[in-house]
């Protein structure tokens, strides 16, 4: 039962970093692949990439989140160790670094030339609500 207990702290990061990298790989993709924004297609790409990105946000909230049910639902049934909260700790800084050093390829594709000032417009609002909002709403 003890690593039933375990694997609910270590699974949820798992899952959180896989999300991260292949996040980050699009990004870095789309950068290499688009370098400026020219046509609809590639803002219809743009906003696809942003959406995903923005649902891995939330879905990495709710991943995060879990350890800590996981734990005191341990500790409380005497299944875990206080001690073992050091997994979520040391799990939670190496998910943060990872997700700081894609920021850049992120950062990249947000302020993407844009040829089209008609382009360019939309690409600011999706900017706008990729940063500011939690949902892919590009009204």
């Amino acid at each position: 039962m003890h690593l039933l207990f375990l694997a609910g702290l270590i699974v949820p990061f798992i899952v959180a970093l896989t999300m991260a990298v292949l996040s980050g790989m699009e990004m870095k993709a789309f950068v290499a692949e688009v370098q400026v924004m020219r046509t609809a297609a590639d803002l219809a790409r743009f906003k696809r990439m942003a959406a995903r990105n923005m649902y891995g946000a939330l879905a990495q909230i709710l991943l995060f989140l879990v350890p800590w049910a996981v734990y005191i639902i341990g500790l409380s049934q005497r299944r875990l160790a206080q001690g073992e909260v050091t997994i979520i700790f040391i799990l939670s800084i190496v998910t943060f670094l990872v997700n700081l050093l894609l920021k850049k390829d992120e950062e990249a594709a947000r302020a993407m030339q844009v040829e089209d000032p008609e382009l360019r417009s939309e690409r600011d609002k999706v900017v706008k609500t990729w940063m500011h909002k939690a949902w892919p709403d590009w009204r």
